[in-house]
């Protein structure tokens, strides 16, 4: 049986998937299990595509965390500056000062807009893990069915490998268990007409070494 995405996309409902909260697939225990005995381009790339956007959303926000504190300390700058400002007498340095909390405020102008492009795509980010994350699960599903299907076919053709044995080891058991009473018959019937000790004799010229027979069965 082949599967489309095409073919599964009608068979699930994105609507309820989304709701059911799928875990990020390439952080999964049991999905990574299942990629490393089902890997193909397509988990490949879809899976490779996903950790490129979770990377890029690290990335950005560690960016982030870097430039709210390169701001912050250009404002405790701008703050000491202007103090300055108030006490400082001698007009060059309030030119200097100026000049610096000028230069900060440019700064923290730029870094602001910075900020909102990160802001930006830091929320566009849920949008595209989740979409990729959802076709590399369609893919998933796909591989996931295939091999479900030669799991089950492979195990169908084990239990009826099973049965065909348990039915030989039954009709053994009945022929083991009709031998056996078969030499039960004999042994009671030449004891009972010889005794013990003529059977020992006759044991020992008229029956076969058994265990050899046993062994080459084996």
């Amino acid at each position: 049986m082949s599967f489309s995405k095409k073919k599964i996309n009608t068979l699930l409902d994105k609507k309820v998937i989304r709701k059911s909260k799928i875990p990020i697939l390439v952080n999964d225990d049991n999905w990574k299990k299942i990629i490393a005995k089902n890997s193909n381009l397509r988990l490949k790339f879809f899976s490779e595509k996903l950790k490129k956007v979770i990377n890029k959303e690290k990335k950005l926000i560690i960016e982030q965390k870097s430039i709210k504190n390169e701001k912050q300390v250009l404002l405790k700058e701008i703050l000491l500056f202007s103090n300055l400002i108030n006490t400082e007498e001698e007009e060059r340095s309030l030119d200097r000062i100026s000049v610096q909390i000028e230069n900060n405020k440019e700064k923290i102008e730029l870094l602001n807009k910075n900020l909102e492009k990160i802001y930006r795509d830091i929320e566009n980010i849920p949008i595209k893990t989740e979409e990729i994350n959802l076709d590399l699960l369609i893919e998933t599903i796909k591989v996931s069915y295939k091999s479900l299907n030669k799991a089950l076919d492979k195990l169908a053709k084990a239990n009826g490998e099973v049965a065909r044995i348990r039915r030989v080891l039954d009709e053994l058991r009945k022929e083991k268990e009709s031998h056996e009473e078969n030499i039960e018959l004999y042994y009671s019937f030449l004891h009972g007409m010889l005794g013990h000790k003529e059977m020992e004799k006759l044991d020992i010229k008229l029956l076969q070494d058994h265990d050899e027979v046993e062994e080459k069965i084996e």
